[in-house]
């Protein structure tokens, strides 16, 4: 058992896109949530960026009250010692006309 587990640690691996959203319709001012999961090993670091800029970390992104200019295309990065593998998810809007009371 102990030899199988040194094995499997030898067992490298750039990052891999293993599941993603790649395009993902929000409510004006709710909340949604954009996922890139990578595998690798070792394990990726995932950032997120927008039009250039780090917005967060991690396999999930959570968007509060999202606003029109919250639109667009949105980029995960996965990346370890071993390369890097990007992925883009483009939000949009779900603009159904609301009564006018």
């Amino acid at each position: 058992k102990i030899l199988m587990k040194k094995i499997l640690t030898l067992i490298s691996d750039a990052p891999k896109l293993l599941e993603t959203t790649s395009r993902a319709i929000a409510d004006l001012e709710e909340s949604t949530t954009l996922s890139c999961i990578f595998g690798g090993n070792p394990e990726p670091e995932i950032t997120w960026f927008k039009e250039s800029q780090i917005i967060g970390s991690g396999n999930r992104l959570l968007l509060k009250s999202v606003s029109r200019a919250d639109s667009g295309v949105f980029t995960c990065v996965g990346q370890n010692s071993l390369g890097s593998q990007a992925a883009q998810v483009t939000l949009d809007f779900d603009l159904k006309l609301r009564p006018f009371i």
